[in-house]
């Protein structure tokens, strides 16, 4: 409608003293906004800082359109060093939900890695994205987007081979072929489209 409004968001937050923007987060409503000419409902992107170091949570927040800056080194904003960084609301929701299931967010990734190799080889046209979802009992739960239009799929994985490949990770096993998506401080088998781009 192009009605102009300001809104104030915040660039740092301690998850810890604000418990429920961590709630925000996981239900979609954090950076959501209203415009005040149409009723139309926003969620823009912006730059932020969260952490939690009671439970080791040190995540910046680059704006989904800012990936291809983030890869180049020509981001416009300091990221300062933190321990994770997160591409897009989808990537920070899935390390939220891996930190409270517990898991390992290495051994997550290259789990993902092998999931995704294996419906790309089916259907070498398919550029899925794969993020956890969540942990019931002793299975973990993944959604899949991109394998057809307009569906979302769900894959379940025993917890038993996230322990195999955790162990794998401990061993030394797999770490040198997959060294690149576990260096830190982007964590995550996107930077493998990038490899082929740059």
């Amino acid at each position: 409608c192009e009605h102009e409004f300001e809104i104030d968001y915040p660039d740092f937050v301690d998850l810890e003293q604000k418990p429920e923007i961590e709630e925000d987060i996981l239900s979609g409503d954090f950076m959501s906004f209203t415009c005040s000419g149409c009723g139309k409902k926003l969620k823009p992107e912006f730059p932020i800082h969260l952490i939690d170091l009671s439970r080791g949570i040190d995540y910046f927040l680059v704006p989904e359109l800012d990936r291809g800056a983030f890869f180049q080194n020509k981001l416009d904003y300091k990221i300062g060093n933190p321990e994770r960084v997160v591409i897009g609301f989808h990537e920070l929701i899935e390390k939220l939900n891996i930190k409270r299931a517990g898991l390992d967010d290495t051994a997550v990734e290259i789990l993902k890695f092998y999931l995704l190799h294996k419906a790309v080889s089916e259907d070498d046209t398919a550029t899925p994205r794969i993020y956890f979802r969540e942990s019931k009992e002793d299975i973990l739960i993944f959604r899949i987007f991109g394998l057809s239009d307009d569906k979302v799929g769900t894959t379940r994985i025993p917890v038993s081979t996230y322990d195999k490949v955790k162990n794998n990770l401990l061993k030394g096993k797999d770490k040198r072929a997959l060294s690149m998506i576990n260096s830190p401080p982007y964590v995550s088998i996107r930077k493998l489209e990038w490899e082929k781009i740059l």
